[in-house]
């Protein structure tokens, strides 16, 4: 059997991951995102960056989506900020790899990806001072806690990559449902 870092403890408890149907809907906003981001690159020339998403159409259709997953998968407070989309986009060319987490905007972090690369494009963790990278897959959301640091990692393909992030905010710290672990 193949060991993955899901099978790792105690970092399998902070990564919990479900099935998201949204690869269709999302190519078809590829080109536009795309399009955002080298517009917001012609302004502000580095390699990639996080970009809000404000399409109502793709916000209202992945927000119904992303409330019921974070619903199957957690015991939640309510909502507490407005859903917002925000893309982040690179290829062989034009990438950033900065860790970071999200204590000052999230409770919940999740991140699905449009097209990931055959050779790099993971995201890594930094968790208790070890390293572990997860490979994106196409309809698969990837939850972890806002105190997490993570960043993307460099690829070598020059198709583009694209991962949405989306972050879930209550007052209260969640608790993973297969787990019972508080986040």
């Amino acid at each position: 059997k193949e060991v993955t870092v899901f099978d790792i403890p105690p970092f399998k408890d902070y990564i919990v991951v479900d099935t998201f149907d949204v690869h269709k809907l999302c190519k078809k906003h590829k080109a536009k995102m795309v399009s955002l981001y080298l517009k917001k690159r012609k302004k502000v020339p580095i390699g990639a960056m996080n970009e809000e998403y404000c399409n109502k159409d793709f916000i209202k259709a992945i927000s119904k989506k992303w409330i019921k997953a974070v619903h199957q998968n957690f015991i939640v407070g309510p909502l507490c900020k407005p859903i917002r989309t925000w893309i982040y986009v690179q290829n062989d060319k034009n990438n950033v790899v900065a860790l970071h987490n999200h204590i000052s905007t999230s409770t919940i972090n999740g991140v699905f990806y449009i097209d990931p690369p055959k050779e790099g494009g993971e995201t890594q963790f930094l968790f208790y001072g070890k390293k572990f990278i997860i490979k994106p897959e196409i309809n698969k959301i990837y939850f972890w806690p806002y105190w997490l640091e993570h960043t993307p990692l460099s690829q070598k393909d020059h198709k583009w990559r694209i991962s949405v992030n989306m972050e879930y905010y209550c007052r209260e710290r969640p608790v993973v449902k297969r787990t019972g672990i508080w986040w």
